[in-house]
């Protein structure tokens, strides 16, 4: 009875080390994918300040308005 419940428990001990051994690198795999995803706002800001900034570089009047509501 003692040698099964030890067969038992050690097939339960490698089913928890290798749930835990497969959860670890997927979970850094999943996390490094999301924090590459660029933010498609910031990339339209900076091209707007190049924009303005080469617009004043070249001493021309730029108008910009803003419709966000911050101030």
């Amino acid at each position: 009875m003692i040698s099964l419940i030890s067969i038992i428990w050690g097939k339960i001990m490698k089913i928890k080390i290798l749930f835990t051994y497969s959860f670890i690198p997927l979970t850094f795999l999943l996390s490094s994918l999301s924090s590459q995803i660029l933010d498609p706002q910031d990339i339209a800001y900076n091209e707007l300040r190049d924009m303005v900034e080469t617009a004043s570089r070249a001493n021309k009047k730029v108008w910009l308005e803003d419709f966000t509501g911050i101030n």
